[in-house]
């Protein structure tokens, strides 16, 4: 699947009229949105591994379809869970609710991230297609259900390596086929990451910290391809962008993103160690 992306920068104190404006665009209430994103990286063993072919044994062919599009580049990739209010009680509530008092016996780096409910999926964005006088950007995307399991293990079985995570909060709406994401990041609080696995326990809602500072939001028009080599759909979903861009034109300005800006591949470099033995180790491949 490919998909058309314009964005927007939207100031804090304008958050409330944007979404107003936006809510009358789409002529439907915005849905809240909250999503836990968990950012993985691929190890030097799963480099190795996409070097040879990386996918035998596996007898899933979505698990196949899925090695094969990580294996033509290495690319940071994400787990995405779907979440509600409820799911920021808090290590202390949590344990309150539940009886137990010795919070610390299954702490944050165990990987048991299922603790939180909500259904999860692995997400994967190439990198946008080169185009200077597109007045959209235009990349791959996929997404692949988790069904049972483990996605943390699931990750680590693959190969790849925990990095970090953090919400994403805001609302949704659908204006034709354009999904539009009026959102900010939000950082965990400090100190509280663990260093190899995602959070056992999500942290209350109010103690998390926005990574912009200002309090700014980013709006997101996204128009969904089945083929984005298809030169007439990329035209509809062109138009149908354009179109909400001049509608929103003295509210928000929508233009496509700097290209490297979403940039998620990660590249290896060889290292001589003192002992004079080569091994791969990861680089930030973009912004």
């Amino acid at each position: 699947m490919h998909e058309l992306l314009l964005f927007g920068q939207v100031p804090r104190e304008r958050h409330e009229q944007v979404l107003s404006v936006l809510t009358g665009v789409a002529a439907m209430p915005p849905r809240r949105v909250l999503e836990r994103h968990v950012t993985y990286r691929p190890t030097a063993d799963r480099y190795q591994q996409a070097q040879t072919g990386g996918s035998q044994g596996l007898q899933d062919k979505r698990q196949q379809a899925l090695l094969t599009q990580l294996n033509k580049d290495l690319y940071y990739t994400q787990l995405v869970q779907t979440l509600t209010e409820q799911d920021f009680r808090g290590a202390k509530e949590d344990a309150q609710s539940s009886g137990d008092t010795n919070v610390g016996r299954s702490g944050p780096d165990d990987g048991e991230v299922s603790r939180v409910q909500g259904s999860w999926v692995i997400q994967f964005n190439d990198l946008p297609e080169p185009g200077d006088k597109r007045p959209v950007t235009l990349r791959y995307t996929a997404t692949t259900d988790v069904v049972d399991g483990n996605p943390h293990e699931y990750m680590t079985a693959l190969g790849y390596s925990y990095v970090s995570e953090y919400i994403l909060e805001g609302h949704r709406l659908l204006h034709k086929d354009i999904v539009i994401l009026l959102h900010r990041i939000l950082r965990l609080p400090p100190g509280t990451t663990p260093d190899h696995s995602p959070r056992h326990l999500l942290p209350a809602f109010d103690a998390l910290v926005p990574l912009d500072p200002s309090g700014s939001y980013i709006l997101r028009a996204c128009f969904r391809l089945q083929d984005g080599t298809k030169p007439e759909m990329v035209r509809k979903g062109t138009e149908e962008l354009m179109g909400l861009k001049q509608l929103m034109k003295g509210v928000v300005d929508l233009s496509p993103a700097n290209r490297l800006s979403l940039d998620t591949r990660v590249k290896f470099l060889q290292h001589k160690v003192e002992e004079k033995k080569t091994v791969q180790l990861p680089v930030l491949g973009g912004i």
